[in-house]
């Protein structure tokens, strides 16, 4: 009835139709993120969705049509290149998954995951020790560590994916820049491809131990990544970060 109805405000910047070419999605969303990082900015940018919805392709698109990920770079060099002559940059990347709560280093994964660890250091920054650095100049080192990386991801055959990602990929980027020889600072970006939600009946996971734990291991940290970012915008004392090692490293 009308008297049981209660109105709903929500948020949203833009709603994008099925035909919504890779491009208009970068162009309408990430272009203010690649000037922010490059003034000494941290940032996040993470694609989420049920499995098989087309997140890695959002991020990683194809050769002949990129994803947000290859467009980013193009983006962040040209801006570095317009850049005044006194100003210098160092672009560093790290590239891991986080699989059944456990860190694998994507560019290198003969590493053993006990010497990857979730560190602290004295002035509060998180970070994970242990994980191979790439330092990159351009377009086509970005490709080459993005093609190691991705090789080494886990993925599965699920009845809703035949190549459904089990784990969560973060490229973690780090940009030193130093202006006219004087001022230097840092800043971090998150690129996260998580793995899809998916409930065990529609996607079959539940049909070995193996793949119920999998499954069992992306919800729950999804879940804690939907806590922490309520409990952000609701301005909450206490945010649980610690939940799952995916909340932890972002």
């Amino acid at each position: 009835s009308i008297e049981n109805e209660r109105s709903c405000k929500f948020n949203f910047d833009h709603i994008f139709a099925n035909n919504t070419s890779q491009s208009d999605l970068f162009n309408l969303t990430i272009p203010s993120i690649s000037k922010a990082v490059l003034q000494g900015y941290n940032a996040s940018i993470m694609c989420y969705g049920q499995t098989g919805s087309g997140k890695t392709h959002t991020m990683m698109g194809s050769e002949s049509d990129p994803g947000i990920i290859p467009r980013l770079f193009t983006t962040i060099f040209e801006e570095i290149d317009e850049s005044p002559d006194t100003n210098q940059y160092t672009i560093a990347l790290s590239y891991f998954e986080i699989y059944n709560d456990v860190i694998n280093d994507l560019l290198n994964p003969n590493n053993d995951a006990n010497q990857v660890y979730i560190r602290e250091s004295t002035d509060d920054i998180v970070y994970v020790e242990g994980l191979d650095k790439f330092y990159v100049a351009d377009n086509t080192d970005i490709i080459q560590v993005l093609k190691i990386g991705n090789s080494n991801r886990t993925i599965a055959e699920t009845k809703m994916n035949i190549s459904s990602s089990r784990s969560h990929s973060i490229l973690r980027v780090e940009i030193n820049i130093n202006e006219n020889n004087k001022e230097t600072y840092t800043s971090t970006l998150f690129l996260v491809d998580l793995a899809g939600s998916e409930r065990l009946n529609k996607s079959g996971t539940n049909s070995s131990q193996v793949s119920l734990k999998e499954t069992i291991g992306i919800n729950s940290s999804l879940s804690a990544l939907g806590n922490v970012i309520n409990q952000l915008s609701e301005g909450k004392s206490h945010i649980s970060y610690r939940d799952s090692k995916l909340t932890r490293v972002l």
